[in-house]
């Protein structure tokens, strides 16, 4: 007879939707994942209780795992790489270290490798390229560039930053106790240059904004309130462009903010935008390289202030000058 064996439904991101247990012909189903914004929430389970609710910590791992009345079921505790330092048998949730599923053999499932948190490592090398400015990523087999504590990896391929509030990571630009963070820029050393404001590209012409890194899908939101306009990646009469599909976003004061070489939008040209309003997705649209590697996938942002180009990273990190936008508050 066929033994017990585990399954699990993803979508097209790899996150985790339905688990799922088969032996011989039959098949049981074991829990449903919840997600807010891409963020871990709940579970559905067919059992008692019938509902978890997850509470993460900065890093996406579940810390605290209660029922729909509030009764603690688990509190799990973690070593900085992932081993954990409580009793994994106090529940039967795979998802571990960081939101990413733990086997019977304490390995977590990364997508594109396996994890041990036994040694820190993963148990292959890393698909995507290294880059010489950071020699962290010379270690082929180096977890979250040797610094667990404050970035994870969501593929197996791609260290992320992390920031002190869970859902963070996953939009792009955002305002966060006032301040409008803008994470990792791109940086390896296969494109054709890096993601910095200014950087010389073909001809001697600088960059006019910044690269930033996020997978394709990756949602974005609005750093300000302003009303959008819709740029197609082709023209009427098939002419590219070159920053493929684009949200532009006019504020006030000639504050503008445009978010390129995205997949898809929701957003209509004329629509009032309100500051952390999804504008669209993160992709591959206008003169991004095709065949370029996961982790040099970037949004382009560049951002007018009274009509003058600026510098983003130096502009939106700072709280003071962040209330040259809005006044320390959204505009509507």
């Amino acid at each position: 007879a066929e033994l017990n064996s585990g399954w699990t439904v993803r979508d097209a991101s790899g996150q985790m939707l339905r688990r799922l247990a088969k032996q011989g012909t039959t098949w049981t189903w074991l829990e449903d994942y919840v997600y807010r914004d891409g963020t871990l929430m709940a579970a559905e389970l067919p059992g008692t209780p019938t509902r978890l609710q997850f509470h993460l910590d900065h890093l996406g791992t579940p810390r605290l795992i209660t029922a729909d009345d509030g009764v603690e079921i688990a509190r799990h505790t973690y070593y900085p790489f992932g081993g954990e330092a409580t009793s994994p048998a106090q529940d039967n949730e795979p998802r571990k270290f960081t939101g990413h599923e733990r086997d019977g053999h304490s390995l977590d499932y990364m997508h594109a490798r396996y994890y041990t948190a036994e040694w820190g490592r993963f148990l292959s090398v890393d698909p995507g390229p290294s880059d010489l400015r950071r020699p962290q990523t010379w270690n082929r087999y180096v977890y979250a560039e040797n610094n667990p504590v404050n970035r994870n990896d969501p593929d197996g391929r791609l260290t992320n930053p992390v920031t002190q509030e869970v859902g963070k990571g996953k939009p792009i630009l955002h305002r966060g106790g006032g301040v409008g963070e803008i994470r990792e820029l791109r940086s390896s050393v296969t494109a054709s240059a890096g993601g910095e404001y200014g950087a010389a590209r073909s001809g001697g012409r600088p960059h006019k904004g910044v690269d930033i890194v996020a997978p394709v899908g990756t949602p974005l939101v609005a750093a300000f309130s302003g009303t959008a306009e819709v740029r197609p990646e082709f023209d009427k009469d098939g002419k590219q462009n070159k920053l493929g599909l684009t949200v532009v976003v006019f504020g006030k004061d000639g504050t503008t903010a445009m978010y390129a070489h995205l997949s898809g939008t929701d957003v209509k040209t004329g629509d009032k935008i309100k500051e952390g309003q999804e504008v669209g997705d993160a992709g591959r649209s206008g003169n991004v390289m095709k065949a370029q590697p996961a982790n040099e996938d970037h949004v382009h942002f560049q951002l007018y202030h009274k009509n003058k180009l600026t510098d983003p990273e130096e502009f939106l990190n700072d709280p003071e000058k962040q209330k040259q936008f809005s006044d320390g508050k959204p505009k509507q």
